[in-house]
C-alpha cells in the first residue's frame, strides 16, 4: 500500500460572472493523463488524478474516493481533504451542505456506501458515530451542539497526550442508517459560518471536520476489536481582498483563514521536501494541530484540489497547483487501529488457524497408503520376534551369572574353612609359635641351659615339641649362651641374681601370651623378656659389678 497523500486535481467550469466578464480558461488538462498545463506557460503538473471541468460528481467519487472506503473496514483512518482558493467549488465536491436534494458530492456517496458495507457484514458488529465541528476566528465549536445550546457555549478546546490529539466534550452522536448521517450532517452545516462576498455568494469563513467513527467487533470473538475514523475536512478558501472587496468583519475573517492556510502550507513544505528533517509546526495553528495524524500521521490521506480555469484568477489557481504538487511528496505512516491485546489475539486466533489446517492435511496424507507398506510391517513383525528371542537369551544369561556368583561365593567359604585347618594340622610350621622361655632364676655359669630352655618352651601342638631346635629363636638362645659362659669365665664368683616379684612374673607371663593369642602370625616381632640384673652397666661388660649391699 502506497503511504503517499494521493493529490486529485478538479478544475470547475467557468462560472456565468466570469463569462460574462470575457474570462478565458488558463489551464488545459492533457486527455488521458493525469497532467495539467498552465497556458502560455512551461509549467506542467502531474498528479494521482485530473478531473476536467466536464466531470462529474459520480465521476469524481467512483475514480478517487470509491477506493478508500473498503480500507475504513480494515481498521485504517481516512481522510479526505478539500483545499482551494474562495469560490473553486471546495463545499460542493465535498457535498457538505446536501440536503437530499441535488447531485451528491463525496460525503454523502461515502456514507452511503459505508452503510451498504455494514448491511452486507453479518460476521462482525458495528457502531457508528458522527462528529462535526469549525474552527473559526481561531475557535473551535462543536456545530453539533449549536442546535440546542447558544453558540459561545458550544466552544470546545483542543488536547494533546500519548493516544493523540482529541477534544473532550465534543458531541459524539451514534447514527444507524445514512438517514439519521445526513440528518446530523445537514444539522452541523446550518450552523456554520458562512458570508457573501463579490466571489461567492454562500463563502465559508470557516475550516469544518465532519468525521465517522466506526467500531467494529467480530461476533462471537472478543479478538477482532478495530476502530477507524473516516475524516472529511472542507477547508475555506484562500482569498484577496482586492478580489472580494471584504471590509470590516470580513476583512478581519479573510485575514484569519489566510493565516491558517499559511501554518498549513509551511507544515506541508516541511513534509513535502524530502531533504527537511528539522521540526515541524504543528503547533503554530490549531488547523495543523486538527490534521496532524492526516499529514504525516497515522492515515490515509488523499487532498482533493479545487481550481479555477479562469485566467483572471491566474495567480492563485498556480499557487493552488504548486500547492498540491508539495503535498503529493508528502509520507504518512497508517496503520491498523486496534487494541494491543485485541491484536494480540488476533494474531494467535489465525496462527491456529494455520496449525489446524496443516494438521487436517496431515491426516489426509496419513490415510493414504504407502508403497511398500506391507513388506515393511513384515520387516517389523520379524525384528519383533528377534527382539523377544534375544530377551530370552539375555535373562538366561544374567540367571547363570547370578548362579555362578553364589557358587564362588560358597567356594570362598569352604576354602576359608580348608585354610584354618591346615593352620591346625602339623605339617604347617610357619604358621606356629614357640612361647618364650620364662625363668626364675639364672644359675651360675648357666649350667643346664639346654635342660631349661626345653623344658620351659612349649607348642600350640605337643606334637611341635620335638621342632624347636630348628627354629631361629633357638639359634640366638644358644649364641647368647655362648656369649655369656665367655662373658662369666672371668668372675671369681659368680652370684645368684634375683628376678622381678613372683606377681610381675605372672603379669608378665599373662602379657605375653595375650599377645600371641592377638597376633599369632607375626612370630618373628616378639621378643623373648631379658632378666633384670641389679650389678651390670652394660649387657657385654667384661667384668661383673658387685652388687649393692653385698658386703663384699
Amino acid at each position: 500500500m502506497d503511504d503517499a497523500i494521493s493529490v486529485a486535481l478538479r478544475v470547475r467550469p467557468l462560472s456565468a460572472s466570469e463569462l460574462s466578464r470575457g474570462c478565458q480558461s488558463c489551464i488545459d488538462c492533457i486527455p488521458n493523463e493525469p497532467q495539467v498545463v498552465m497556458r502560455n506557460t512551461d509549467q506542467a503538473f502531474t498528479f494521482n488524478y485530473v478531473f476536467s471541468p466536464e466531470s462529474s460528481q459520480a465521476e469524481v467519487y467512483d475514480n478517487a474516493v470509491k477506493n478508500l472506503v473498503p480500507k475504513l473496514f480494515k481498521g485504517y483512518n481516512v481522510t479526505i481533504l478539500a483545499y482551494g482558493q474562495t469560490g473553486s467549488g471546495k463545499t460542493h465536491s465535498m457535498g457538505t451542505c446536501y440536503n437530499g436534494e441535488g447531485e451528491m458530492g463525496i460525503i454523502p456517496r461515502a456514507v452511503s456506501d459505508i452503510f451498504e458495507k455494514i448491511a452486507h457484514s453479518h460476521d462482525q458488529d458495528f457502531k457508528v458515530s458522527t462528529s462535526f465541528m469549525e474552527l473559526y476566528k481561531e475557535q473551535l465549536f462543536d456545530l453539533m451542539a449549536c442546535s440546542t445550546k447558544p453558540r459561545d457555549q458550544c466552544i470546545v478546546d483542543i488536547r494533546e497526550d500519548a493516544r493523540g490529539v482529541h477534544i473532550p466534550g465534543l458531541v459524539d452522536l451514534e447514527v444507524k442508517s445514512v438517514e439519521e448521517t445526513f440528518k446530523s450532517l445537514t444539522m452541523g452545516s446550518a450552523a456554520r459560518a458562512t458570508g457573501a462576498t463579490a466571489m461567492n455568494a454562500q463563502s465559508s469563513r470557516s475550516h469544518a471536520i465532519f468525521t465517522l467513527t466506526i467500531q467494529m467487533c467480530k461476533k462471537n470473538n472478543g479478538g477482532g476489536d478495530m476502530v477507524s475514523k473516516f475524516r472529511l475536512v472542507d477547508l475555506a478558501g484562500s482569498e484577496r481582498s482586492v478580489k472580494t472587496g471584504a471590509t470590516g468583519e470580513r476583512f478581519k475573517e479573510g485575514v484569519i483563514i489566510n493565516k491558517g492556510l499559511l501554518a498549513l502550507g509551511n507544515v506541508i513544505s516541511a513534509l513535502g521536501d524530502g531533504q527537511q528533517r528539522g521540526y515541524v509546526s504543528y503547533r503554530d495553528h490549531k488547523l495543523t494541530r486538527l490534521l496532524q495524524d492526516s499529514l504525516g500521521g497515522n492515515s490515509i490521506t488523499l487532498m482533493v484540489a479545487c481550481a479555477s480555469p479562469a485566467d483572471y484568477n491566474f495567480e492563485e489557481t498556480l499557487s493552488t497547483l504548486r500547492y498540491a504538487d508539495r503535498a503529493r511528496h508528502i509520507k504518512n505512516k497508517p496503520i491498523i487501529n486496534q487494541d494491543p491485546k485485541a491484536a494480540e489475539i488476533l494474531r494467535l486466533q489465525k496462527e491456529i488457524a494455520v496449525l489446524r489446517k496443516k494438521l487436517r492435511k496431515a491426516e489426509e496424507n496419513a490415510s493414504v497408503p504407502v508403497e511398500g507398506e506391507s513388506e515393511l510391517k513384515k520387516k517389523y513383525d520379524l525384528l519383533g520376534e528377534e527382539n523377544e528371542k534375544l530377551c530370552s537369551i539375555n535373562d538366561d544369561t544374567e540367571r547363570l551369572k547370578r548362579s555362578s556368583v553364589s557358587n564362588e561365593k560358597d567356594g570362598d567359604v569352604k576354602s576359608d574353612e580348608s585354610e584354618a585347618d591346615n593352620v591346625k594340622s602339623p605339617n604347617v610350621l610357619k604358621k606356629r609359635r614357640i612361647k618364650k622361655p620364662l625363668n626364675e632364676t639364672y644359675v651360675e655359669g648357666l649350667e643346664g641351659f639346654d635342660s631349661s630352655v626345653a623344658s620351659d618352651t612349649e607348642t600350640d601342638d605337643p606334637d611341635m615339641e620335638t621342632d624347636y631346635r630348628e627354629t631361629p629363636l633357638f639359634k640366638r638362645l644358644t649364641e647368647a649362651e655362648l656369649h655369656v659362659e665367655r662373658s662369666l669365665s672371668h668372675m671369681p664368683v659368680a652370684k645368684k641374681l634375683n628376678f622381678a616379684e613372683d606377681g610381675d612374673l605372672e603379669k608378665d607371663k599373662e602379657n605375653s601370651e595375650a599377645d600371641i593369642f592377638k597376633s599369632p602370625n607375626a612370630p618373628k616381632k616378639r621378643r623373648i623378656k631379658k632378666p633384670r640384673y641389679e650389678t651390670f652397666s652394660e649387657f657385654n661388660s667384661p667384668q661383673l659389678v658387685k652388687p649393692s649391699g653385698s658386703g663384699e
